[in-house]
Order: structure tokens, then sequence, then C-alpha cells
């Protein structure tokens, strides 16, 4: 028997040498002051991560913010992981530090979950479950989903759930794992990425049908067996269901009203699936390019080929014997369903509860990574007992050699992979060495335990191709913490104003920052290559725009946002129909701005003046790429729909009138000039000549500038109501137009709250913008009279309000459950509005409106939650006491 004292010393080796292997994996972000600056992880959860941080460190739950979709909720949305405990360790922290911090403390979890549930189902020999915890822990799946902190979060555990089931049907003490995991499960689900809560589900049912019998007369018995596992499993789940109510409600709530609510369809729900002849490429590391990192599944060459003789090898142990089959299983499900729409059987569950609910089947590569990663370790017990036999090394080097040969001559799209479609001699060196290194160790094993070179061979390789993965592309921290220009110039045009109004950004970021060579060359100097440069200049293009979700983090409300989880609700992608141009389909996920920027419309299909007031939008931000230069000439025409009146003219000392069109204008001296590939007609006259009949001048106006023609200064116009206020390597636009956030209503409409209702509201709006839709209201009355914005913050708002008659009062908020409003102090009804906003009735005089957000079902259910984790860890605690 092993002494205690000994037991705790090994538990501080394994710790220290899972901790020692994942700081030298993740060196850049552990012992360097550079941000990951790409994907996910800059444009949603940094901005996310913040508003939620800000809140918390303010001793307030994060409930709802303004600055995206005009206004969302924010505990609601599950991928926040606000009930997560181990990111309130974040909460002092800015977003980056704190996702560095959660990226290295997930990383040494998913290893150790991954170890002890080697050692607990398979064998207690140390290295083999190294191999296992490694092969997992630094695979190309979880490396790969660095980006998408919640999703890594949620991996980590997956691991001990499968640890904590298997214990749960194999101890005595099944009260206490049944309790273990189902807390491990519901902090899952606090992570926030219900996928990878619902594929564990599977991976933990797959657990509880395995193992097979072996025998058919035991048929009876494992029926029986079988079906206590799955009572206990039900029971565990219903458990997990009580605990993680504080967010499933809330979630729950935001679900009805999201874009999924009633569900994806097939081909939405298979979006992303890993196409087969992808394969090579996904199993296999690469050391020359990184394929779209929802496809990369690689264990490396040496740990599969392990994987591969750990299936074919039958254990010595009955242990090891009893859970083979659910890692081959594991292994075998998760690639097949990762092919989602390219495999038959999965679009017939693809419209199954569960199933439609989630996009992306290549992230069912976790349960197979997961499989592998164990059978890796199978792999090295074969090779310590040396079981090897001739047949099993020739399948192994069979299967590797034919996802070789898929790599190397099945073509990757160019879009899914950044660097060399194909495998380049680096890559195929990198198969070739550890394909041979592989045979090497078999060659070792039947004369020797080669256990620690094959751990550190594994570890080695996977090193290796991990410097390819997009947590080494790395960006100074200044990518998301420095403030642009464009930042300080909307801060300082907002800075005194109650409610900040509202900006449009309308761009591909297919531009270059102002500053380009400069920041180049800093880059250089911190040793970045061209990759990592490419990561961090598009991070500052991302600056410069506020896209998508960037005013999160500087308090710069926008229309736009992107959500890709539940958010945006279905009633923004409604009304935001309006603003997209004819046929275009509606909005999913928000990135409106990204959807005009349409080359059709000269990168901006800017929207109507009339729904930008209206949503108090007053700055537009597009870039340059379609503007036109011509003998040092600058002509803007960004904003080209918006010439429907002659422009006022300037205070310019200016000699002609420069007008550019598409096809020759009827007046002035017309000459025309190529422009990167498009010829253009300028013609050039006087004030007079260009306003006189100024509609038909020409059919496709673009732009208008005046010039001084002895020191050739010029000065672009703008069409009536706008002014530029900013031209640096993006443009700035204040639109002159009164705009509101709250307004009385003038002319009224009613329709029911419902799909039917909104959708005949739109049809309203669209033929007359003086209308606002006021839905389930009790009596058609319209007013007028002055509304005051006092006071506004995320969650509470007062107006004063002066109105010639009873009527509506319309805020261009997002409606949402949970806003409540009083009018003079007494309690009253909140109206959906227009499809999205809020409506209450007033009376007539004067009045004192007040909206507030108080989301009673989400504070029930948190006091709920709170009073069920207080009993779970009593019980847990007597439990321990009781050694039961």
């Amino acid at each position: 028997m092993v002494a205690p004292q000994m037991t705790r010393w090994r538990h501080i080796i394994v710790l220290f040498t899972v901790i020692f292997v994942s700081l030298l994996f993740f060196y850049h972000l552990a012992f360097t002051d550079m941000i990951l600056a790409r994907g996910d992880t800059y444009t949603y959860f940094y901005p996310y991560w913040d508003a939620r941080n800000v809140a918390l460190r303010a001793g307030e739950l994060p409930l709802w913010n303004p600055d995206i979709f005009m206004g969302v909720p924010l505990l609601a949305n599950p991928q926040l992981g606000t009930l997560y405990p181990p990111n309130w360790l974040t909460i002092p922290f800015t977003a980056p530090d704190g996702i560095r911090m959660s990226i290295l403390l997930h990383i040494v979890w998913g290893a150790l979950g991954t170890w002890m549930l080697f050692r607990r189902a398979v064998s207690e020999a140390w290295l083999p479950a190294f191999v296992a915890a490694f092969t997992f822990a630094f695979g190309g799946y979880v490396g790969g989903h660095v980006e998408q902190i919640n999703q890594l979060q949620g991996i980590s555990w997956l691991p001990w759930l499968l640890f904590l089931c298997y214990a749960l049907f194999n101890s005595e003490k099944r009260l206490r794992y049944a309790l273990l995991l189902a807390i491990a499960w519901a902090l899952q689900l606090f992570s926030g990425h219900t996928q990878t809560v619902f594929m564990s589900g599977i991976a933990l049912g797959i657990l509880t049908l395995f193992p097979m019998i072996d025998r058919l007369d035991s048929w009876r018995e494992y029926m029986r067996a079988k079906g206590v596992h799955l009572l206990m499993l039900a029971g565990v789940a219903i458990i997990t269901v009580i605990l993680a109510l504080p967010q499933l409600l809330p979630t729950l709530e935001l679900t009805g009203m999201s874009n999924r609510g009633d569900g994806l369809t097939a081909q939405e729900a298979t979006a992303f699936s890993l196409p087969l002849h992808y394969v090579g490429r996904a199993l296999l590391p690469s050391y020359d390019g990184q394929l779209f990192s929802e496809y990369v599944g690689y264990i490396g060459v040496i740990a599969l080929g392990l994987a591969i003789i750990g299936a074919l090898t039958k254990p010595t142990s009955t242990q090891a014997q009893s859970t083979r089959w659910v890692w081959i299983a594991l292994a075998l499900i998760g690639l097949l369903f990762a092919f989602g729409r390219y495999n038959p059987l999965y679009l017939l569950i693809a419209d199954l509860p569960g199933f439609n609910l989630f996009r992306v089947p290549a992230r069912w590569l976790a349960l197979h990574s997961i499989g592998l990663a164990m059978l890796a370790g199978y792999g090295t017990l074969a090779l310590q007992n040396k079981q090897l036999t001739r047949r099993i090394i020739a399948i192994a080097f069979a299967l590797i050699g034919v996802l070789m040969l898929i790599g190397y001559f099945a073509p990757i799209d160019a879009v899914d992979i950044v660097g060399s479609a194909q495998p380049t001699r680096w890559t195929l060196l990198g198969w070739g060495v550890g394909l041979g290194l592989l045979g090497v160790l078999m060659w070792l094993s039947t004369r020797r335990d080669v256990s620690v070179w094959v751990l550190c061979l594994v570890v080695a390789e996977l090193f290796l191709a991990s410097r390819v993965l997009p947590h080494t592309e790395l960006a100074p921290r200044d990518t998301y913490l420095g403030q642009r220009f464009t930042i300080s110039q909307l801060l300082a045009f907002t800075d005194d104003s109650i409610v900040p109004p509202r900006t449009l950004a309308i761009s591909a970021r297919l531009f270059d920052v102002g500053d380009i060579g400069a920041v180049r060359e800093r880059y250089t100097l911190l040793g970045m290559d061209n990759e990592a440069q490419a990561t961090a200049t598009t991070a500052l293009k991302n600056q410069e725009t506020l896209f998508p979700n960037l005013s999160m983090t500087w308090g710069i409300p926008s229309i736009d946002g992107f959500g890709g989880g539940l958010l945006p609700t279905v009633y923004y992608s409604q009304f935001t129909s309006l603003l997209l141009p004819d046929g275009s389909p509606r909005i999913q996920d928000g990135r409106i701005g990204e959807t005009l920027s349409e080359p059709s419309c000269r990168g901006a299909c800017v929207p109507e003046m009339r729904w930008l007031a209206y949503m108090d939008v007053q700055y537009l931000i597009t870039d340059k790429n379609f503007d036109v230069v011509h003998e040092g000439i600058f002509y803007d025409t960004s904003l080209f729909e918006y010439w429907s009146a002659p422009p006022i003219e300037p205070d310019f000392i200016y000699d002609d009138v420069h007008v550019l069109c598409l096809t020759p204008p009827a007046r002035g001296n017309v000459t025309n000039f190529d422009f990167q590939g498009t010829t253009y007609y300028r013609a050039v006259m006087s004030w007079e000549t260009m306003t006189a009949n100024f509609y038909a001048l020409c059919d496709d106006l673009l732009a208008i500038t005046v010039v001084e023609n002895e020191s050739s200064t010029f000065l672009q116009l703008m069409p009536p109501n706008i002014e530029r206020v900013l031209s640096s390597d993006i443009k700035i636009y204040r639109l002159t137009t009164p705009t509101a956030r709250a307004r009385l209503v003038t002319e009224m409409a009613i329709t029911p709250d419902n799909w039917e209702g909104h959708e005949a509201a739109l049809m309203q709006l669209a033929d007359n913008p003086q209308l606002t839709v006021v839905h389930d209201a009790r009596e058609n009355i319209s007013t007028s009279g002055t509304v005051t914005i006092t006071e506004y913050s995320d969650t509470n708002i007062r107006l004063q309000v002066d109105a010639d008659t009873a009527g509506y009062l319309l805020l261009t908020d997002a409606y949402y459950p949970g806003w409540q409003a009083t009018v003079n102090d007494i309690p009253t009804e909140v109206h959906r509005a227009d499809a999205m906003f809020r409506a209450v009735q007033i009376p007539a005089g004067e009045s004192e409106v007040v909206f507030s957000f108080v989301p009673r079902l989400w504070y029930r259910a948190l006091w709920f939650g709170l009073f069920a984790w207080i009993g779970a860890s009593v019980l847990l605690g007597w439990l321990f006491l009781r050694k039961a």
C-alpha cells in the first residue's frame, strides 16, 4: 500500500509536470506581453468580457448593454460565462489578460482530467496516462479552439465528465460521484458553449451504453445493468439542470426570441461540416499552413499510430478491456458526425432536437480527439507489454499512409487554409519523420521499454506542429487596448451627450491603416512574421471601423454587432431588413456593415436617411477603397446614393466645380479617364451651371469637388444634411438631419404582437416613414410635444415628456422582457413597437417616464440556484465526511 504522503507527492509531481508542459506549449501567451488578436477572441469575446467584467467590478450583475444591436441582454447570453466561477478570477483584469489566464488554466485542467480518466478507466501506468493527457490537451483540436475561449473551457471539462461518469458506474460511492458529475456538468454549462455541453451528453451516453457484451447469454444481465446506468445518468442530468437553472432560464428566454428559436434547417445545421477529402489534412499535423481551425483534429503521426495500435490490440487487463470499445466508439462517432452533410446518416438526425440547434458539425471532432487520445495511451501500454504483431503494424502504417496520400492529393479550397493548399516539403518531411520514428519505436519496443521515448517524441511532434496554430500568432497589446484615431474622434464628438448617438460602420476592411508603414516597421522589430503582422493589422482595421462588437469596448453605440449564437434576436433581423438592398437575405448573426459593403454600391450600400434618423444614427464610417483620384484631385464617392439635391455652396475660394459621373454629364467641359479599371466622366463647370437643373446633370452622379486651379487645392463636397468630420484611412460622416432616441408618436397604427403583425408593421413602415406601429396597443391615439432624456444608463432611462394630448412615447432601444416602465411613478405596460422597439402610453401634459430593466425571472433563477448550490455543497461535504 502506498503511503498517503507518497501519494500526495506523486500528485504534486503530476500537477507540476502538466503545468510545465503547458507553459512550454503556450510560452508566447504565458511569458510575453502579446495578446490574441484575431477571430472570435478579438471581435467577440474581448468586448463581451470587458463589458461583463466592468459590471462585476462595479458590484453589479451584467444585465444589459446598449452599445450593439440597439441593446442586448448580457446575462442571458451563455457565451459570456458570467456565472462560471473560473471567470470570476479574471474580473480585475483586462479581457486580453483574463482570456490569457483562462486559456492556460483550462489547458492544464483538460490535461489533468485526461490523466485522471486514463488512470481510473484504463491503467494506473503513469507514462501511458501522460501520453493520453498530452495528446488530448496539446493536439490540434484543443489548440485550434483556443480562439473560442468558451469552447476551450467546455472541452477541458469533457475528460472530467467521462472520469466521473466511469467512477459513478464502477464505485460504491455512487451518490458522491453522481453529485460531483452533476456539479461538473453544470459548471461546463456555465462556461457558455452549449454545443459542447450537448456533445458531452452524447459522450456520456456512449460511455453508459458500453462496454458491449462478449457472450450472448449475458444479454439479459447487460440490459439490466445498462438500464440502471441510464437511470443514474438521467438522475444526474436532472440535478445538473437544477444547478444550472440560473443560466438556463435566462438563456431559454433569449432562445425564444432568437433566430434559432425554432431550430435550424438541416442545411443551416450542417454548415461547416468537415469535407471528406479534407480528412488527411485535418487528422495529420501541418508545419507550413493553418487549416481552418474548426477542421483541425490531429494528434500527431506518432500518437495516431499508437491509437491505431491501441484500437487493434486486446489489453492484458480486464479493466482496460472493458472500456476500449468506449474510446473506439467515441473516435469513430466523433469523426462520422464531424463529416455532417457529407455523411448521409448525419442528415437523418440533423433535424432532431439538440442537433438542430447548432451549426459546425466539425466540432464533433472533440469526441474523436478524446477517443484517439485514450487509444494512444492504450497503444503505449501495448508497446510496454510487447503485444505488437506484424498484422497490427501493417494496418497502422497502411491507414496512416492512406491519410497521407489523401492529404497530399486531395485539393483544399484556398479559403479554408492560410498558406499552401497542398502540403509543402516541410509538412511532408514532418509526416515522414513522424512515421519513421513510429517505426523505430515499434522495433525498439520488442527489445526494451520505450515508454519514456514514446512520451518525449509525442510531445516533441505536437510541439512542432503547434507552431502554426493561431495561438502562436500574437500581437502587441495596443491592437486591442490602444485607442485608434477613429475612436478618439467619436468619443470627443459624443463626450458631452447624455445619450451618445449611434454609429454605423460600412466596410469590408480591405483598406490599409494610415500608419501602415510605421506599424509594419514596429512589428518587424518585434520579430512578428508575415502572418502575425497580417493578423495584427487586420485587428487595427477592426478598431478603425469598430467591427463588429468593439463598440462595447469603448462605449460608442452602434446599430451593428456580431452574435454567432442566440443573438441577434429575430426581431432585430426583421426590422433591419428595411436597411438592406432589395433582395438581400435577412441578417442572421449581425454584421450589417459587412453585408452593406457591396462592390455594386461602391463599397457602401448606405441605408436610406430616414432609417438612420429613426434609429438615432448620427455617424457613418466608411473606407476609401472606391474613392477616385485623378490629376491630384480627390473625389469622395461613398455617399453617391444621397445626391438628390445640390450641395450648399462652401466657404472656400475655388475656380471650378468638378462633377464626377459614370456616364457623360449633360453640361460642362467633359473628359473621361480610367481609374482602377473603371471609366469615369468628369465635367468641369461653374457653380451656377452645376446647380441649374441639378437633377438632369447626369443619371449616376458620384461626387462633386470644387477646385482652386492655381494652387491645385480642392474641397470634396457632401450631399445635403451630411458633413464629413474625419478623413484619414477611413471617413466619418455626421448626419445633420434631426435624430432622437425617443419621440412622441405622431402617426400610429396597431398590429398584433406576433410574426404576422411584425411583418405587417414592416410593410406599413416602408410605405409611410412617419408611422409608428405599436403592437397590441389598446387604442389608436397620436400626439405631439417634446421629449427630453435626462438620465441614460444600461438599465435605467429617465425622460421628461410634455405631450399636447394623451398618446404614446417611442424609445428606439430594443424591446426585451424585463424592461419595465413607470409614468409619473405609476407602472405602465411596455409595448413592442415597429417589431423591435419600446413604447408606453403617456397622458397629456408633463410626465416623467422611467424605463428600468428588472428581469424578475433571472433574479428568481439566481436565488433558486444559490440555494441549490448551497444544498449541493452541504450534501457533498457530508458525503466526504462520511466517506460515502
